[in-house]
């Protein structure tokens, strides 16, 4: 029996590295595709959306404004979705990797979404180390890490309120951090492919399905892993894996 169970865990983490292999060779073919086109996107983009707000300052004509503003707020969607593409393959952290407390860069991304959290009536829960855990790191990066995976939350729970918690442990190797929300959890059908990039189970407009492929590149350039699962209460939760300071310094060497 124990020989079984083994096996069964044996093969259950062998699909899961097959899964993260395939998503990377996914993430690797798209920032190629991106950095091929992103400068011959944005010229153009950069002339519309000049000319746009030229003609916005002399326009007189309420409609013709609102077609203009129009014109604006879409051109500045596709210079994000763009920026959204590099930002899911981008791999490169050298020159602005430093130790950080991680509770501090957790405390920063949740100040800065403190309305987001009161129009939405959701209750934020901060069970953080009280041993302070850091990792080498690019602070802003992760910063955005946690913040994507708030705002995911967020919108989870919008319309019907519910408790955000956010917890940080520190063990020997790694440190974990754990997004939970009391959403409506994610259906086990659409599991393997939350990390997908332009994937999304919101309404056609409202976001770009990228917030969560950013999430796992991001991470995994910091040489860590997100899981996902649903919370035992209900709701989503992601834990993320880091390596602690002493680990990534190991690593680096």
């Amino acid at each position: 029996e124990g020989q079984v169970k083994a096996l069964a865990n044996a093969f259950e983490e062998l699909r899961h590295t097959q899964a993260e292999l395939m998503h990377s060779e996914k993430l690797a073919t798209i920032g190629q595709l991106a950095s091929g086109v992103a400068h011959e996107i944005n010229n153009p983009l950069q002339v519309i959306l000049g000319r746009t707000q030229m003609l916005s300052r002399t326009e007189k004509d309420e409609s013709k404004m609102q077609s203009l503003r129009d014109i604006e707020s879409h051109t500045v969607r596709i210079a994000e979705i763009v920026d959204g593409l590099l930002s899911v393959a981008r791999k490169d952290t050298s020159g602005e990797i430093k130790e950080v407390d991680l509770n501090l860069v957790v405390a920063r991304a949740l100040s800065l979404l403190e309305s987001q959290f009161s129009l939405n009536d959701i209750v934020v829960v901060k069970d953080l180390d009280s041993s302070n855990p850091c990792i080498n790191a690019n602070a802003g990066q992760i910063q955005q890490v946690i913040t994507n995976l708030a705002l995911n939350a967020c919108q989870a729970m919008a319309g019907s309120g519910g408790t955000l918690t956010i917890r940080t442990r520190a063990n020997q190797d790694n440190v974990e951090v754990e997004v939970i929300d009391t959403g409506p959890g994610i259906d086990e059908a659409i599991m393997d492919r939350v990390f997908e990039p332009f994937f999304t189970t919101k309404p056609e407009g409202e976001g770009t399905g990228l917030g969560l492929s950013i999430v796992l590149g991001i991470v995994q350039a910091h040489g860590g892993t997100v899981k996902v699962g649903n919370a035992a209460g209900g709701g989503a939760c992601f834990t993320l894996y880091l390596p602690a300071a002493s680990k990534s310094d190991q690593i680096a060497a």
